[in-house]
């Protein structure tokens, strides 16, 4: 199938409001397909840290992240939401933890009119109980940075240099979300922010790895 009938039928999915994956009726990613996407999280790291990710390499889905972000499909924030819950579980099984997001620049906020990644890392931490502290008051943008889209890595790496700033310290522990990880700039220059403040960065959760 060409990449142009990919992303009509795409379409035609986020309308009709089927599961992206079986075609179950009135689910974007049905509960079924959440748990089955949901069994062989990839790990790596970044900056000594470990990087939990939630998915495989798979087209559908990075469209999907596309359609979410960029799309204004926010709907997708609910199955989005339920995978991150799975992950947040699975790495604090038991205690508190602080959760964060990467912030997303402030001019891309605009643009959009929300933050999706926001929004969707909130509602995960809601879902998940108590244990689980949204902070994003913890890191901030430290400067204005242009979109992403079109650089290559070295472009992005200087784009994010110094990009994040973590105002507070907390004795806690920290999970650092985002919903996608295209070269590493973002989720590394948020740890680096975090460590120079002296917070406790335990580990980053990403929806997918691209």
């Amino acid at each position: 199938m060409s990449l142009f009938n990919q992303l009509i039928e795409l379409q035609n999915l986020l309308i009709q409001n089927y599961c992206s994956y079986c075609g179950k009726i009135d689910e974007i990613i049905c509960d079924s397909c959440i748990k089955s996407l949901l069994k062989s999280p990839k790990v790596g790291f970044i900056n000594n840290v470990p990087v939990y990710c939630l998915t495989e390499n798979v087209e559908i889905f990075k469209q999907l992240i596309i359609e979410h972000k960029d799309g204004g499909y926010h709907k997708l924030s609910i199955p989005f939401a339920k995978m991150l819950v799975q992950g947040l579980k699975t790495l604090s099984p038991k205690k508190q933890i602080n959760v964060l997001n990467v912030p997303t620049a402030a001019n891309t906020i605009k643009k959009r009119g929300l933050d999706p990644v926001a929004i969707m890392t909130k509602n995960a931490c809601i879902q998940a109980g108590k244990r689980f502290m949204y902070t994003p008051e913890f890191l901030i943008n430290a400067k204005s940075r242009i979109d992403q889209a079109q650089l290559n890595f070295e472009e992005r790496r200087l784009n994010l240099q110094e990009a994040f700033n973590s105002p507070e310290k907390s004795s806690k522990n920290f999970v650092i979300v985002d919903d996608v990880i295209t070269t590493g700039s973002s989720m590394s220059s948020s740890i680096l922010a975090m460590q120079e403040r002296g917070n406790h960065v335990k580990a980053c959760l990403v929806l997918a790895l691209t």
